[in-house]
């Protein structure tokens, strides 16, 4: 077990319920996990929330965008779920064959005067181009969200995802870097964000804007507290799960693996790579894979998020996904989150020797 609780979480813990006081006090774990995260990550402000995806609609709300556009991209969906939880239309905009981060070069054309937000999403610990993203939405009235979910411990030119655009939006749920079960926190240089966002209900029973409740709790912030000061401990654990993972599948033919920029720095969140052989024998390997019973698995969600009834009224830049679609006909995945060295070292043997039995080059 990688992950672990010990005595001065439960110290912690127990000095919250010694308070009588689980929620809202005014200088407390809550308010303590937002500054020493944003210490961690380079921001002027932390504050913290009860998950990613309710944060990612509060921030949105801030942004204006009900009744307008936000963009997003494909494969990670829950930037689009936030916009539709706020009365805004999604604009899907396609990913990079290289990165399978947002195509930065097709998010000038995607822009529209009723842009309110762009959504982006570093998949799976890998920062997207934020200095190309940031420039393009220079000058006009768009707020740049980074949805960081998977990237505690990214960067990018040495500076940390989430601190490029307006905001970034943090994950704690069970299967992220950080676990406080679930859980959720903003970073921010604005003044007028945190000022919004802590005091979302300043007077008796009226918010100061459209909002739903979204607070974490002290018991919560006092777990996240030692779980962030462990962060580091655990990513070299997961990285080292990475590297087994890439000494044992780095070199076969069936397999094209996820391009780093040499400016970004991957954290450890998932392994992934492409499968290059035919259709059939895809098919043949992801069955196989799925039979191993492990958290490894093939094809992610399948299908671009617009083609899920949910997204019915979203829109895509240019009509089509084909780098989206592609991937996702293709992808391979493996969590690294909890993952040790041996069985990282043992999956990897399974999947290699399954590759090895199916692979059929395309014809």
């Amino acid at each position: 077990m990688i992950r672990r609780y010990e005595q001065d979480d439960l110290d912690r813990v127990a000095g919250v319920l010694a308070t009588g006081r689980l929620g809202q006090l005014p200088d407390g774990h809550v308010r303590a996990l937002g500054r020493e995260f944003a210490d961690v990550v380079g921001a002027r402000h932390g504050i913290p929330r009860n998950s990613n995806l309710t944060a990612l609609s509060q921030v949105l709300m801030l942004a204006g965008a009900a009744s307008a556009e936000v963009i997003c991209d494909p494969l990670v969906q829950y930037g689009a779920v936030a916009a539709l939880s706020v009365g805004a239309t999604p604009v899907f905009v396609d990913v990079r064959a290289d990165t399978y981060n947002l195509d930065e070069r097709l998010l000038d054309a995607a822009l529209s005067d009723r842009t309110r937000a762009v959504v982006v999403t570093h998949l799976w610990g890998q920062c997207a181009d934020m200095p190309a993203i940031v420039e393009t939405c220079r000058g006009r009235e768009v707020l740049v969200v980074e949805d960081c979910a998977h990237s505690v411990g990214s960067t990018w030119a040495d500076q940390h995802s989430g601190t490029f655009g307006d905001v970034g939006v943090f994950s704690f749920n069970q299967h992220k870097q950080i676990s406080t079960g679930d859980g959720g926190l903003v970073v921010t240089d604005h003044d007028w964000i945190h000022e919004q966002l802590t005091n979302e209900w300043p007077s008796g029973e009226s918010p100061g804007f459209l909002t739903l409740n979204y607070r974490m709790t002290e018991v919560v912030a006092a777990l996240g507290i030692g779980q962030l000061r462990r962060v580091p401990e655990y990513l070299r654990a997961y990285d080292s799960a990475r590297h087994e993972l890439d000494t044992m599948l780095g070199e076969v033919p069936w397999l094209r693996h996820r391009t780093t920029p040499e400016a970004a720095v991957r954290s450890p969140y998932w392994w992934a790579a492409l499968w290059t052989g035919d259709h059939n024998s895809f098919t043949d390997f992801a069955q196989q894979v799925d039979r191993l019973g492990t958290e490894a698995g093939c094809r992610f969600t399948r299908k671009p998020a617009p083609e899920y009834p949910i997204f019915a009224s979203a829109q895509v830049a240019g009509g089509t996904l084909p780098v989206a679609q592609a991937i996702l006909e293709r992808v391979v995945h493996i969590p690294l989150v909890e993952l040790g060295v041996s069985e990282a070292a043992a999956l990897a043997t399974a999947i290699r020797a399954i590759g090895e039995q199916t692979w059929q080059p395309p014809s």
